[in-house]
C-alpha cells in the first residue's frame, strides 16, 4: 500500500476522519456514510484513518464498494494519533484512535469534531456544513 500524507496544504479541502476499526458496526456505517456523501462533492479529499492493518482495510473497501474515500492505517507507528492527540491512552481502549473529524483548508484545521462517546456516530450534517 502506498504512503498517503494527511494534514498538509493541498489544493482540495481535506477531511480526516479517525475511527477505532472499520470492522465494527458504527465505524463501518461511518465509512459508508462518508463514502456516499463525499461522492457528491468536488474538491474534497476524505481520508479515514484507523488502527486496522492495511490489508484488512483494502478487504473492507472491496467488500463494501468504498471508492470515494481513502483509507489509511496508523497501526505501525501511531504517528497520526500521537500528532493530533487522538490516540487513546488511558482506558481499556488504550492504543486505538478516538472517533474524530478534522477539516483542513489551505493547510489549516478549520473544524474539529471529537465524538464524546466512541459508540456514537459523529454529527454528519455539522461536518458537511463546515466543508462548504
Amino acid at each position: 500500500m502506498k504512503e498517503h500524507y494527511v494534514g498538509g496544504k493541498k489544493d482540495k479541502i481535506e477531511v480526516i476522519v479517525t475511527v477505532p476499526s472499520l470492522d465494527t458496526p458504527i465505524c463501518s456505517m461511518e465509512a459508508r456514510t462518508f463514502n456516499d456523501r463525499v461522492s457528491k462533492l468536488k474538491n474534497v479529499e476524505l481520508t479515514v484513518i484507523s488502527m486496522d492493518l492495511p490489508f484488512a482495510s483494502k478487504r473492507y473497501c472491496g467488500a463494501h464498494g468504498i471508492k470515494n474515500i481513502i483509507v489509511a492505517s496508523d497501526f505501525q507507528e501511531k504517528n497520526f494519533g500521537k500528532s493530533y492527540g487522538v490516540l487513546l491512552d488511558d482506558s481499556i481502549l488504550k492504543g486505538i484512535l478516538a472517533r474524530t473529524i478534522f477539516i483542513i483548508k489551505d493547510g489549516v484545521v478549520t473544524y474539529k469534531q471529537i465524538v464524546p462517546e466512541i459508540a456514537q456516530h459523529p454529527d454528519y450534517d455539522e461536518v458537511f456544513k463546515h466543508i462548504q
